[in-house]
């Protein structure tokens, strides 16, 4: 029928003349379903659906929580470093906050390329007092070190690293090389009101 000639692909009008064409109906369109979140991306050779180019997580919104309220078990070297929101922001696809009361302890994310940047401003009770610390992927210390000290103005280092996960990772900061460090008890509310975790996918 002359309502018939026309096509799109596989696609053909119907008797009113009308055509609905689908995303798979395009011959440069992969047949790969897409999951929520992710966009179409040409890759040089047809397009198909992959994460959206930008996403981020930010965690610290300057609050001022004092750190006993968090789940932390310790300030030892070697401890896990838990960040305060009251709202994160969480815009990376898969990715999950692992969190009590605003404090993350660690995050979960997919497959993919991360930048991971961490700001710690835990207290000490010496003017010498100062800590390392990094990030870690599954227990693994990866990038650079951060550093933090007695004074307001020895908060601001940042650990940085780039992080690939094959099929899912958990990200935590873990103190290192720790001096005169107060406990968790005793470290008020600086370091919820002047730390921060970034995480983007790249």
């Amino acid at each position: 029928m002359s309502h018939n000639l026309l096509t799109i692909n596989t696609a053909k009008p119907a008797a009113t003349g009308v055509v609905s064409v689908g995303v798979a109906d395009l011959a440069d369109v992969s047949a790969t379903a897409p999951t929520t979140g992710q966009v179409l991306v040409y890759d040089g050779t047809q397009w198909g659906p992959s994460q959206r180019p930008y996403q981020t997580i930010f965690i610290g919104d300057g609050a001022a929580q004092d750190y006993s309220t968090s789940t932390a078990a310790s300030t030892a070297s070697g401890a896990i470093v838990e960040f305060y929101s009251a709202s994160p922001f969480n815009g990376v696809s898969g990715a999950t906050l692992n969190a009590t009361s605003g404090w993350c302890s660690s995050i979960t994310l997919t497959t993919g390329r991360y930048i991971v940047e961490a700001v710690v401003g835990l207290t000490f009770s010496s003017s010498v007092g100062s800590a390392l610390y990094q990030i870690f992927q599954d227990g693994i210390g990866v990038g650079s070190r951060g550093s933090v000290g007695f004074d307001v103005l020895r908060v601001g280092s940042r650990a940085r690293a780039v992080v690939d996960v094959a099929t899912t990772s958990t990200i935590t900061v873990r103190l290192e090389s720790v001096g005169s460090i107060n406990g968790v008890a005793s470290q008020g509310t600086r370091h919820a009101q002047r730390s921060s975790l970034e995480v983007r996918r790249v």
